[in-house]
Formats: C-alpha cells, sequence, structure tokens
C-alpha cells in the first residue's frame, strides 16, 4: 500500500526531501525492487551532502540508508558485507531511533560469523573405544560407554 502510495507522489516531491526517499528506498526494497532501492539511496546521500540540515539530522538519515544497505546484503546473500554497514548504523542512528536501531543491531549479528559453543557433559559423554584385532577379521570394533 505504501509503495503504490509513493508512485503517485511526483518525483520531484520524494527528490526533495531525503527522508521521503529513503522511506521510499525501504518500500522499494521490500517489494524487491532492488535496482531501485539503490537508485533512491544514492539520491538520498546526495541530499545528504548538499543539503544543510543539522549534522544530528544527517547522521539519522545516514544510518537509515546504511540500516536499508545492510538488509540488502542479507538478501542478496552476502552475510560478510552485513557488518560494516549495520555497525555503521549503530554508530550514526540516534539512541531513541528504536525502530532502526533494533534493526541494525539484529543485521550486525546476523553477519557475524557463526560461534560455536561445545558444552560437555561428563554424564553425557560416550567414551569410545577402537579395536582391532588381528586375530579377528580385522574390521574395527566400536565400545561405547555412557557415564
Amino acid at each position: 500500500r505504501l509503495l503504490q502510495w509513493f508512485k503517485k507522489l511526483p518525483d520531484e516531491y520524494i527528490d526533495a526531501n531525503p527522508g521521503l526517499c529513503i522511506f521510499y528506498a525501504r518500500e522499494l526494497f521490500k517489494s524487491g525492487h532492488m535496482e531501485d532501492t539503490e537508485k533512491r539511496l544514492q539520491a538520498a546521500e546526495q541530499m545528504l551532502e548538499s543539503t544543510s540540515s543539522n549534522d544530528l539530522d544527517k547522521a539519522g538519515l545516514s544510518g537509515r540508508i546504511a540500516v536499508i544497505r545492510a538488509y540488502m546484503s542479507t538478501r542478496k546473500g552476502d552475510l560478510s558485507r552485513t557488518v560494516d554497514p549495520a555497525g555503521q548504523a549503530m554508530k550514526l542512528l540516534p539512541q531513541e531511533d528504536l525502530n532502526w536501531r533494533s534493526v541494525a543491531a539484529t543485521l550486525l549479528e546476523i553477519g557475524k560469523p557463526p560461534t560455536i559453543y561445545i558444552i560437555i557433559s561428563s554424564r553425557a559423554v560416550a567414551w569410545g573405544q577402537v579395536w582391532c584385532s588381528a586375530a579377528s577379521s580385522k574390521r574395527p570394533k566400536i565400545f561405547a560407554r555412557n557415564w
């Protein structure tokens, strides 16, 4: 629905407002229009570079752009390129921008290499021994014992 609303707006209106351009990019991304999403993000970045809005606004909007780019990396299956923009977003987004920060934090964790924790309980470990007997058929015999 929101995407249809954006499509009805004149491009001049969207291109004059970096916030609208970012939200439009988000809706395009959610609908699978990756190339159009990137074009809107680039347009928003150019507007942010050329406008005289205060640094907090620029940082927050740049953080939102970084969140969308991180999300795009996950959609492409390139998790290694998720961490940098997600980390950048966490630095740029204001503390009170909880919706965007929560997405950035989630993407930051998704993009990190997996950590495997092995928990060994002495009661759950089965000790196995393989015995090869030259006298038998040379097949290994496996003995397992639960503690």
